[in-house]
């Protein structure tokens, strides 16, 4: 299911501890969304999501294993029996400047016992391939999708015995004609086994991920839900990818006819490049404050959320808030914290319905 980005809920919670909200040491005057975007016209920097690559890397690097049925006819032969796939997955995320890119790359085995019937003869035989795919995934900052697996394959097959449903000395002669056939079209067989599992194989690899990013996008809506106070009216997007993490980076429009979009505009416009936010384990929306002092910013960690909140300007407040307590509120899962001129509310990575 596509889950829109600016249409998805937060799995957030709020605590239901009482807590004494200090004054804070510079509060924004800002009571409207316009009023906000004159405060910030010297800085046109308003937030930046990242998204650390271990989110999607991990459940995108599990290793699979499958059985299936085989029934295919080569050569005349209609061979049936079972074969078990076997995968083992390492997904890397790209430096990319305008964008998200996952390469997941596959290696592993499939392993096939067949009985193969052409008219008398029966032919047991054994499959063996070795392969290599590549898939990637792509990240539009809404959603992950994926391209068909590059597949690289060699198979060996090895007959393991042939015989014959014919009695006596006719059932010797169907046997002796039939392994010198099965001799001579080895390769051929081979061949032919190698496109079948191939294409099987390209079967089951992409169903596999796409039952992989049915959850991945579950998880990134919840991260991304946060970005719903923001309005597409006024901001446009930068997104991109590192090894580390992905970015998303909102900032205010510079002319009435400028239009939202997912680019690198941003970027290259040559604003002035973002801080080095510490590491996290886990998603961190970051929000600018360009007219709180250092001191202000370092002290607004230890009054928590409120506090925090009470920073913002007046509808980016309230519009955080509101998503905030529509989650389950019987556990603190955002955690404020600070960086030079920039507030971080830290997503705990261990969300509830993941």
């Amino acid at each position: 299911m596509i889950i829109g980005w600016f249409a998805v809920n937060p799995f957030v919670a709020i605590s239901q501890e009482s807590i004494v909200v200090p004054t804070p040491y510079e509060v924004l005057p800002v009571e409207s969304a316009t009023s906000a975007l004159d405060e910030l016209a010297r800085d046109p920097r308003l937030a930046c999501l990242r998204i650390p690559s271990t989110l999607i890397t991990a459940d995108a690097s599990e290793s699979f294993q499958h059985s299936s049925q085989v029934d295919h006819i080569i050569l005349g032969t209609h061979a049936r029996g079972t074969a078990v796939c076997k995968g083992e997955v390492r997904g890397e995320l790209r430096d990319h400047a305008n964008g998200v890119e996952l390469v997941c790359s596959i290696s592993g085995t499939v392993t096939s016992q067949t009985c193969g019937v052409n008219g008398p003869a029966v032919i047991n035989s054994t499959s063996d391939t070795t392969y290599t795919a590549k898939k990637r995934i792509l990240f539009d900052g809404r959603q992950l999708s994926t391209q068909p697996a590059l597949i690289c394959a060699t198979t060996r097959v090895q007959i393991t015995g042939i015989g014959s449903t014919a009695p006596g000395l006719r059932g010797r002669v169907v046997s002796r004609v039939a392994a010198r056939r099965a001799a001579e079209s080895l390769p051929e067989a081979q061949a032919i086994a190698r496109q079948l599992t191939v294409n099987e194989l390209q079967q089951h690899i992409d169903a596999e991920f796409e039952t992989r990013l049915t959850s991945l996008n579950r998880k990134l809506a919840q991260r991304l839900s946060m970005l719903d106070a923001f309005s597409r009216n006024h901001y446009i997007v930068s997104i991109c990818s590192r090894t580390e993490f992905i970015e998303i980076l909102l900032t205010q429009k510079q002319s009435v006819n400028e239009e939202p979009s997912l680019s690198n505009s941003v970027h290259q416009k040559g604003h002035k490049p973002l801080p080095i936010f510490p590491t996290s384990e886990d998603a961190v929306l970051w929000i600018h404050l360009p007219d709180v002092s250092l001191t202000g910013v370092d002290s607004i960690a230890v009054g928590g959320w409120i506090q925090a909140t009470s920073y913002l300007p007046a509808w980016l407040s309230t519009s955080l808030s509101n998503a905030k307590a529509e989650l389950d509120a019987r556990t603190p899962r955002v955690k404020v914290v600070c960086h030079e001129n920039w507030i971080g509310f830290q997503f705990n990575h261990d969300l509830q319905r993941e």
